[in-house]
C-alpha cells in the first residue's frame, strides 16, 4: 500500500513541468531553514529525479572532447592569455565557478564538497540519509 502511494507521488512529480518544481524548491529551501547538509541531500535527490544539470554536463563533455582534438597536451584545459586584464572589482576569483558542481552548489545554497558527499551517501548509504535529513547528523 505504502509503496503504491510512493510510486503515485513520484509519477505526479515527474509529470510536473521542471520550472514549477524549481520554483517550489527555491521557495521551500529558504522557508524550511535547511542547513547545508540537508540542502545538499535535497539537491541530490532532486537531481536524481529531474536530471536538471544533464545539459550542462553534456556541454562540458563536448568542450573536453574539443580540447583533446585540438591539442593533446592541453586536453580540455584553457590556456592563459598573455595580456590578460587585471581582475575587476566584483568579479569572482573562484576557478571552479563554471563547473557543474559549483553551479549545483550555488543553486542549492550549499557547497561542492557537501554535494559530492551527499551524492555518495545517497548511492552507498541510504539508511544514513534520513538522519541527515532530520538534522541528527551532518555531512562534515
Amino acid at each position: 500500500m505504502k509503496r503504491e502511494r510512493a510510486k503515485r507521488k513520484i509519477a505526479q512529480v515527474e509529470d510536473l513541468p521542471q520550472d514549477t518544481i524549481n520554483h517550489v524548491w527555491s521557495l521551500n529551501r529558504i522557508r524550511r531553514h535547511l542547513n547545508s547538509s540537508q540542502a545538499a541531500i535535497a539537491e541530490t535527490k532532486l537531481e536524481q529525479l529531474l536530471k536538471r544539470y544533464d545539459p550542462i554536463k553534456e556541454e562540458a563533455k563536448e568542450r573536453e572532447q574539443e580540447g583533446r582534438v585540438k591539442g593533446g597536451k592541453t586536453a580540455g584545459r584553457v590556456r592563459k592569455k598573455k595580456n590578460s586584464s587585471p581582475q575587476l572589482v566584483g568579479e569572482s576569483k573562484e576557478k571552479h565557478e563554471t563547473e557543474t558542481d559549483a553551479i549545483r552548489a550555488k543553486d542549492a545554497g550549499t557547497n561542492r564538497t557537501y554535494l559530492a558527499l551527499a551524492d555518495k551517501l545517497v548511492e552507498d548509504r541510504p539508511e544514513l540519509v534520513i538522519e541527515v535529513e532530520q538534522g541528527k547528523k551532518t555531512l562534515s
